[in-house]
């Protein structure tokens, strides 16, 4: 790949330059994980967009490159050292954001609905719509299944200790309870937005109790226990509590995320707005 002119379209808010990364943790078509302590940076195309921690680059197919390590104000790739200082800077967090609590709840089930229709099979969909647990067939599917339902009811129900069983829970490089846990967190978040009321502390403990050794859903995790999305979920929440207009559009970009992933992400918000809107939180 050397010599191919590679531009860096934008990079994370939340990324720290001074070090040196290039311990590589997993590599595919859209993104380049790069380890940091017990989180990654990821190095992505446009279709995943930005993040905290994603560098983006105007390449479609990361795959091809055979060396990607991260110095100082540079990337290097294949030997070609890119200066990222003068990217834009994706801004990961909602703070200036104005959202509205009526069109949050006038769009939402437009949202769900769309979920509900084109989630993959196997998602957490079902503990919207219990309907959707005739496709899981298998007595191993059955039985993550029971299990997503039984956790993930007691921890909405109050238990923070329902977390520890949750998380974790499924396959996947972010299994489904941990990705469920994340649409919470989000959720959390555009609920204190919303209202006013602070949620941090509660966003904090969670986290606490739910990370682990995988980089990867610990970053997810991490950050949104911060308050910050990526892009993907950024478009989608303000395109469903802004009046701005793709919202099917935001919502099937969250669903494609993954197997099930985006699903899952995009259930444990539906269902964290619903009852933190409508009764508040039960943790303490």
């Amino acid at each position: 790949m050397n010599g191919l002119s590679i531009r860096v379209i934008s990079v994370g808010d939340s990324i720290n330059f001074g070090y040196e990364y290039k311990k590589v943790h997993s590599v595919f078509k859209d993104a380049i994980n790069i380890l940091y302590g017990d989180k990654i940076i990821s190095v992505v195309n446009r279709e995943i967009g930005g993040g905290p921690t994603n560098i983006v680059l105007d390449v479609d197919d990361l795959r091809l490159f055979k060396d990607v390590r991260i110095s100082g104000d540079v990337i290097s790739i294949d030997g070609q050292n890119i200066d990222i200082t003068q990217a834009d800077c994706y801004v990961s967090d909602l703070k200036e954001e104005k959202l509205s609590k009526s069109l949050l709840f006038k769009n939402l089930p437009r949202a769900e609905s769309l979920l509900l229709k084109e989630g993959p099979f196997l998602s957490s969909a079902f503990l919207i719509d219990p309907e959707r647990e005739a496709f899981f067939i298998t007595p191993f599917e059955r039985n993550l299944m029971a299990r997503i339902r039984t956790n993930f009811r007691d921890f909405m129900n109050g238990s923070l200790d329902a977390l520890r069983e949750l998380k974790g829970t499924g396959i996947g490089l972010t299994p489904q309870g941990d990705d469920l846990i994340n649409g919470i967190l989000i959720s959390l978040s555009v609920f204190e937005l919303v209202t006013g009321i602070s949620t941090l502390s509660i966003r904090e403990k969670i986290y606490d109790i739910v990370s682990s050794k995988n980089p990867v859903s610990n970053t997810f995790l991490y950050f949104s226990s911060k308050g910050k999305v990526y892009e993907v979920f950024k478009k989608f929440i303000l395109s469903i509590s802004t009046g701005e207009e793709g919202i099917e559009t935001a919502t099937m970009n969250i669903i494609n995320i993954g197997e099930t992933s985006g699903a899952d992400m995009l259930t444990g918000f539906i269902v964290g707005v619903k009852n933190f809107f409508e009764g508040g939180f039960q943790w303490q």
